[in-house]
């Protein structure tokens, strides 16, 4: 496992192995400028490497703002294109998350969904993909 970035409020990793990067968010104050960046750098990371999985564990910021609702949706989610991702699971405690993850139908090759912890979200992602 290769860490690409590592600040105290958040961690990238990849695992060649599995093909999988992980974004997890370490601060639970957490801002939406560190949650973008974090984002941004873990997409710059699945272009290198032709990721397939990607799970993103937020638990312990507990949810998404307004403001990065939208960065995902409107920057992120368009940007999986780019990418050779094809599950997303998103580790989150709020039940909001599920809302912007329905809004992925964009992008018809990328399967999402969200889990209460990431021990359920690593079994999903190494499952079969469809």
């Amino acid at each position: 496992m290769t860490v690409y970035f590592e600040q105290a409020y958040a961690k990238i990793t990849y695992n060649e192995e599995n093909k999988l990067v992980e974004v997890e968010l370490k601060d639970p104050n957490v801002n939406s400028a560190q949650y973008c960046l974090t984002l941004s750098k873990a997409l710059v990371v699945m272009k290198e490497h032709d990721t397939e999985k990607f799970i993103t564990d937020i638990s312990k910021k507990g949810s998404l703002s307004a403001e990065e609702a939208h960065w995902v949706e409107n920057y992120l989610l368009p940007n999986f294109n780019d990418t050779d991702v094809k599950k997303w699971a998103f580790v989150s405690a709020q039940s909001n998350t599920t809302d912007l993850l329905g809004k992925s139908g964009k992008n018809e090759d990328l399967f999402m969904s969200t889990f209460k912890n990431r021990e359920e979200a690593m079994t999903w992602l190494e499952a079969s993909a469809n």
